[in-house]
């Protein structure tokens, strides 16, 4: 299965080290998971229009500020975010949540990403 995870490490919480089976295109890669920020907007926009939804900025600020754990990037060790995940919870007690988009900066897709 060309492409596939076949090692992962969790080194520390929320860093994760992937070998892959194409090191020639996409070698080892290292990255964490943490919650976003107002300074990944502009990736998150992106990415989100590279899906076809056209946010707004502001959204997604409502939606950090509600549940401000609830949208997660991955970035690598250099500082390039490579993608995001959500799952952002309305506020209440009665466990309604949103659960967004899961994306992967297409040069990082079939690595294993998705396997964290």
């Amino acid at each position: 299965m060309s492409g596939t995870l076949i090692q992962t490490v969790k080194e520390e919480e929320e860093t994760y080290q992937i070998q892959t089976l194409r090191p020639k295109i996409l070698p080892n890669i290292r990255f964490s998971v943490c919650p976003a920020n107002e300074d990944d907007l502009p990736f998150l926009v992106k990415m989100r229009q590279d899906v076809g939804i056209h946010d707004v900025p502001s959204s997604l600020l409502s939606w950090m500020k509600l549940d401000p754990d609830g949208i997660k990037i991955a970035e690598t060790e250099t500082g390039r975010l490579i993608g995001s995940c959500s799952l952002v919870f309305n506020g209440d007690d009665d466990g309604i949540c949103f659960g967004g988009i899961y994306y992967v900066e297409p040069k990082f897709r079939r690595a294993g990403l998705d396997k964290m």
